[in-house]
């Protein structure tokens, strides 16, 4: 989730939203989209990740159950 608006490296400032998830556990990586540019970024996840949110991603959609 982006603190301020672009802050996962997207020159245009939009905002980044979660669109796939990737790995096994221990190991997952989240694909960001810039909802302006299209520009795409991979980032680690964290043990403070919400795991609901994850298995969400994974299912093919964007918030928990």
């Amino acid at each position: 989730m982006d603190i301020q608006p672009g802050d996962r490296r997207a020159d245009c400032t939009g905002m980044m939203v979660p669109v796939e998830l990737e790995g096994q556990v221990g190991e997952l990586r989240i694909l960001h989209r810039c909802q302006e540019c299209g520009t795409e970024v991979w980032n680690q996840t964290a043990q403070n990740d919400d795991f609901d949110a994850l298995l969400a991603l994974a299912r093919g959609r964007g918030e928990p159950d």
